[in-house]
């Protein structure tokens, strides 16, 4: 004799002499905090240093890199993953995550965004131990704020951007360049 009930999309069929079974149950682990880019991820104490990393993104089609210096080892993207110290203020115990975005002025016309790796105007995640504004050379856009709590170096972070982003930079001559961001 042939089932006449079927498993479909989201449940299983379970028969037996006795009667039948619907499971509800997935048969897969459910993530209530999937990934994302430019998920900031504390790491904890890793050796000496509290260290993070984040998930990649792109910002104009780029794939940042993570950290200060230009190196092209550091792609968000890179395998093994990347991973970054903590940049915590001495006073306030808040550490900033910003998706830095360099304009190269040197030329005639800007180049923004500057699309070379192993130049340190290329995009990157930085830890800032002060929150940055823009200026003529560089966009920033706060992905995430960390706080390091003195007493029991516990790390909160709270996320700010989840997704890869579009930039725009408008310099009218006289005035600081302006940065502006989209989601994609």
């Amino acid at each position: 004799m042939s089932n006449p009930i079927q498993g479909g999309l989201g449940y299983g069929f379970n028969s037996s002499g006795f009667g039948f079974t619907l499971n509800t149950t997935p048969p897969f682990e459910f993530d209530s905090n999937p990934p994302h880019p430019f998920l900031v991820t504390n790491l904890g104490l890793v050796g000496e240093d509290y260290m993070f990393s984040v998930v990649s993104g792109t910002v104009d089609n780029l794939v940042p890199q993570l950290g200060a210096a230009a190196d092209e080892t550091r792609y968000l993207d890179s395998v093994p993953q990347p991973t970054e110290a903590w940049d915590f203020s001495a006073v306030t115990d808040y550490s900033y995550i910003y998706l830095k975005i360099g304009a190269d002025t040197s030329g005639a016309s800007d180049v923004y965004p500057v699309n070379d790796g192993t130049n340190v105007l290329y995009p990157r995640v930085i830890s800032s131990d002060t929150e940055l504004t823009a200026t003529n050379a560089a966009g920033y856009l706060l992905l995430a704020t960390a706080y390091k709590d003195p007493v029991t170096d516990a790390i909160t972070v709270w996320q700010y951007i989840r997704s890869s982003q579009w930039s725009d930079r408008i310099r009218v001559v006289g005035n600081t360049a302006k940065y502006f961001f989209a989601a994609v």
